[in-house]
């Protein structure tokens, strides 16, 4: 399935799914602020179970890095959801896909 994701944006969304085993609202609603680059890691808050929780990121720190490079915005923000929504060629930086 990853090999068939055209968009990186899906690549990415599927990698950090594949290797957090979050649930996809966690995914699907994370900010910039969520990623930890110098412990590699992933802040994830689940509305399930109320619970936050930090998970460690191997492959998908490369995929995270080329999507931050080569977002949809040339300067994201920390309050930027990764997967920003994209409807028609209209973008919403403040709302998840």
């Amino acid at each position: 399935m990853l090999h068939r994701a055209e968009r990186l944006r899906d690549n990415v969304l599927l990698v950090l799914l594949h290797e957090t085993a979050a649930r996809p609202q966690e995914v699907r609603e994370l900010r910039w602020r969520d990623i930890n680059w110098d412990e590699k890691e992933v802040h994830l808050y689940s509305r399930k179970t109320k619970e936050d929780r930090d998970l460690p990121l191997n492959e998908s720190m490369k995929h995270l890095q080329r999507w931050k490079a080569e977002w949809v915005y040339l300067d994201p923000w920390d309050e930027d959801f990764i997967f920003p929504s994209i409807v028609g060629s209209r973008h919403d930086r403040m709302k998840p896909i």
